[in-house]
């Protein structure tokens, strides 16, 4: 769908060229809007898409060295303990489960509420 929105868009773009040299700035700036309307939803299209995948970066398990407090809760995982629910917070909190050495954790942050587009 996005390019199909794409070619119309560079087709409007191909007729203000041909209008300036031909017809008139007028013509031009008439096709150079309708590009503009046609990237626009070309652009609502990707971002919706976006929006129905969980993106990359949430889902790919890191090291407990690349955690840092600015990235607040997370979902921590054992390894060793296969099955069970991930932790969700971080290691300053009281009832941390896990030891930060400990080989086998893994964590992932936590998506934001509207990634989904919840408000």
């Amino acid at each position: 769908m996005a390019s199909v929105g794409l070619h119309a868009a560079a087709d409007c773009i191909k007729r203000s060229i041909s209008d300036l040299t031909e017809i008139g700035v007028r013509s031009a700036a008439c096709h150079i809007r309708n590009a503009q309307i046609e990237l626009a939803k070309v652009a609502d299209e990707l971002t919706l898409a976006a929006s129905r995948e969980v993106p990359h970066i949430y889902t790919m398990p890191r090291a407990p060295m690349d955690w840092h407090q600015d990235f607040g809760n997370a979902l921590w995982w054992d390894e060793d303990a296969a099955g069970s629910p991930p932790y969700s917070g971080n290691p300053y909190d009281d009832d941390f489960p896990f030891v930060m050495s400990h080989s086998g954790l893994w964590w992932t942050p936590l998506p934001p509420v509207n990634l989904w587009g919840k408000k």
